[in-house]
């Protein structure tokens, strides 16, 4: 699944491209894997999105589903066997915390601070921006290994309890009285 702001052209591209990727991976695939795509978001890109993808061919075995703003997301995440994400325009987005808190394998691209948030074949697996093959390879490999699609999910929660607001507030903690005493 991904969920997006659509108030950027940008992230529905992302999102777009991240389709065109899971098309490619279905045609690869040895098996007929269905391949569900969830896709949570408004905005005012929500209509393009949704034109672009109905134009594009799409295999039987992919099934994208465009859900629009919601606001409780946490059913799609608990639903994701992975959480895609394609951005040139955060820094550090909310949805990246949401599924590190529900333990999912992330599959990001390698703009700006993503590289140094995520740590690659750890909690994530991190693809060249804009190289829709580097992306198809990191999606097969999660398709086609249930072994590091469950250790990079392992990862993933891993990252979010060391970085969670209660760790980071008694790490502030600990540092302010080694700064006074």
């Amino acid at each position: 699944c991904t969920v997006t702001n659509l108030n950027y052209r940008e992230k529905a591209e992302g999102v777009i491209f991240s389709v065109k990727a899971l098309i490619e991976c279905c045609q690869s695939l040895k098996s007929r894997q269905e391949i569900v795509f969830e896709i949570v978001g408004g905005g005012e890109y929500f209509d393009y999105l949704r034109r672009e993808i109905e134009n594009i061919p799409a295999p039987d075995n992919l099934s994208v589903l465009l859900h629009g703003y919601q606001q409780d997301v946490s059913e799609f995440y608990a639903r994701a066997d992975v959480f895609s994400y394609n951005s040139t325009l955060d820094s550090y987005p909310l949805v990246l915390v949401e599924a590190t808190a529900n333990g999912l394998p992330i599959v990001l691209n390698d703009w700006g601070p993503f590289p140094g948030l995520y740590e690659n074949e750890v909690s994530a697996l991190i693809y060249e921006t804009g190289n829709i093959e580097s992306l198809v390879s990191a999606l097969l490999r999660l398709l086609n290994d249930r072994n590091l699609l469950r250790a990079l999910g392992e990862g993933s929660r891993r990252q979010y309890e060391r970085n969670s607001v209660e760790n980071s507030g008694l790490e502030l903690e600990r540092f302010i009285r080694e700064v006074v005493s």
